[in-house]
């Protein structure tokens, strides 16, 4: 019975790992809708919003990766993360419904998927408590680098976007 649930409980993060990359891949091709819509919807600046961006775009493909790899830290560190992630998005979303209404494209997975606060809501409503059943009652795999192997990959995939994706800078005259 272990085993079972340790098998449900992987594809589980596998799934939620996916849904993280994916939706990364849409905000980043062609990012900048991704930073238009933080300049649109938010008090952003381009400068903040092209920082921001592929900020945001390293962090979902870091998280994605190490879900798909069940790999979480000592401490669930990169379940925390997601969860706060989530929880974060979730009120952008409910700003976005209360500011323009139902009838606009939330951006959670760029333009590939159009979708409306209220459906995005629900999804992120599954996905939280998703990702807080992981955090409970499951471990994911613990090895002796796993610490390493977690912060270097992160890294290196929250930095991705802005070596991709150089921020255009101003020539002086």
């Amino acid at each position: 019975m272990k085993i079972a649930k340790n098998i449900l409980f992987s594809i589980l993060s596998i799934i939620i790992g996916l849904l993280f990359l994916y939706s990364a891949y849409t905000k980043a091709f062609p990012i900048q809708v991704f930073e238009y819509t933080m300049v649109e919807y938010l008090p952003f600046s381009w400068v903040v919003a092209s920082v921001a961006a592929r900020f945001f775009i390293g962090l979902e493909a870091g998280l994605g990766a190490l879900l798909i790899l069940n790999i979480y830290g000592k401490n669930k560190e990169v379940l925390k993360v997601a969860f706060i992630l989530m929880f974060l998005f979730s009120l952008y979303i409910c700003y976005l419904w209360i500011k323009l209404g139902n009838n606009v494209n939330c951006g959670c997975f760029g333009d590939a998927v159009w979708m409306r606060p209220s459906a995005s809501l629900i999804k992120n409503f599954i996905i939280i408590p998703a990702i807080g059943g992981l955090l409970h009652n499951y471990r994911g795999l613990k090895f002796k680098y796993m610490q390493v192997t977690m912060y270097s990959l992160a890294m290196s995939l929250i930095l991705l976007p802005y070596i991709l994706f150089v921020i255009p800078g101003n020539k002086p005259d």
